[in-house]
């Protein structure tokens, strides 16, 4: 919920949503513009907070900020600029649709998901333990897609973690508006660790390998300003 700073929960059947983070969530965290939001496979949220040029996300000790954690845009390594969108791939490294600064950033967890021995610029934990799979008061299914032991069998990568995860906080770009365009406003990485970017501005959208942003091919035609893209499992 955007313009309202607020991330809103519906439940199955429910016209009335509730308020897991932001504004009205008191003990949660401070958003300005979100616009994103991306679960693990446990149901923690990651945030892509666009105004505040960052990403949080919950786990077992509350909210903390992940990338773009130094304050203030930016084009640095460890910054962004107004990103709109992010997503996990098999691995576990968050790749972030950096928009206002034209390219794609990729974010490496750091060590493996449970034996970590770096860390991260965070900010202080709040107190407040956000796992959405636990606000769900019944179980979802939209055709063949199921929320199922805290799985979805759909196509795209969520990576479980534990408490002490961190990520890198310098990204390194994976392609920029050379090989993406000016306008990369969202992103979608499958199981076999392919990206589809969308640029809206040109009407299309990018094939990718996720490993090195080497590019596949282009999709185009049929669209008009896109914003979003979701791959089914068959493709």
């Amino acid at each position: 919920d955007s313009d309202n700073d607020r991330i809103q929960l519906f439940q199955p059947g429910n016209l009335n949503g509730t308020t897991v983070a932001g504004n009205g969530a008191p003990g949660t965290i401070e958003l300005s513009y979100p616009v994103s939001v991306v679960l693990d496979a446990d149901g923690y949220l990651f945030i892509v907070d666009c105004q505040n040029n960052r990403i949080v996300g919950s786990g077992p000790n509350g909210f903390l900020c992940i990338v773009g954690c130094s304050g203030g845009w930016g084009s640095g390594s460890d910054q962004l600029f107004y990103p709109y969108n992010m997503a996990f791939d098999s691995y576990g490294n968050i790749y972030v649709a950096d928009t206002y600064n034209s390219r794609i950033q990729k974010f490496y967890v750091s060590g493996n998901f449970c034996n970590l021995s770096t860390t991260t610029n965070t900010m202080g934990n709040i107190t407040t333990t956000l796992q959405i799979n636990s606000l769900l008061t019944t179980t979802p299914s939209i055709g063949n897609v199921a929320l199922t032991s805290n799985q979805l069998n759909v196509s795209l990568n969520q990576p479980r973690f534990c408490a002490l995860a961190t990520w890198n906080p310098d990204g390194i770009t994976i392609a920029d508006s050379s090989k993406i365009g000016p306008n990369a406003i969202s992103l979608f990485i499958t199981t076999n660790n392919t990206i589809y970017v969308v640029e809206s501005s040109y009407d299309n959208i990018q094939v990718l390998l996720a490993d090195n942003g080497n590019l596949l091919g282009t999709i185009s035609g049929g669209v008009q300003s896109p914003y979003s893209i979701f791959i089914t499992s068959a493709g």
